[in-house]
């Protein structure tokens, strides 16, 4: 069952275009996929990185989702303005482009790309961070209750399906 297919959804596990919305089953495989990043990101940053979590909707298993990894890095508040630098050079090491802020209040935005498509996204935010902790309890909240993962199931098949090609709007009304 497919919400949404774009040729680029069909032909691989996962990735989405810049602009477009595709919303698709769950796929068993996302979990590996996000420790398969996580464990090259932790390598990567090293002390940087105090924590690595698997966040969005293919961190929640049965949920359909966007068909890309979405990943939040914690880094102690005292490293991350003093040292950003060094995690931006650090996540290009990786194949990621740095996107800024991107309106996270204090955390920073990365994305990698398999030919035209995102992949992987990453947060990068302070453990005490508010834009940190509040899709760490969503995901834990839709994990353990079976009416907040069904109504937001839907609401994501719902939008995905009207909103395909506008992935600002698809988040605005999400």
């Amino acid at each position: 069952m497919l919400f949404r297919s774009p040729q680029a959804v069909k032909e691989r596990s996962h990735g989405l275009g810049e602009h477009s919305v595709a919303v698709v089953p769950y796929n068993p495989e996302w979990p590996r996929m996000f420790i398969e990043e996580a464990e090259k990101i932790r390598r990567q940053l090293g002390p940087l990185a105090f924590e690595i979590h698997h966040i969005g909707s293919t961190s929640i298993p049965g949920m359909p989702a966007k068909p890309l990894i979405d990943i939040a890095v914690s880094a102690l508040p005292a490293m991350l303005p003093s040292r950003l630098n060094e995690y931006v050079s650090a996540m290009e090491g990786l194949g990621y482009r740095f996107y800024g802020d991107w309106g996270h209040r204090g955390g920073y935005y990365f994305a990698k790309f398999a030919a035209s498509l995102r992949t992987f996204c990453v947060q990068l935010h302070t453990t005490d961070s508010g834009d940190l902790a509040r899709p760490l309890l969503f995901r834990d909240a839709a994990r353990a209750d079976p009416s907040l993962f069904k109504g937001y199931a839907e609401v994501k098949v719902a939008l995905g399906s009207a909103l395909g090609r506008h992935r600002g709007a698809y988040y605005w009304y999400k």
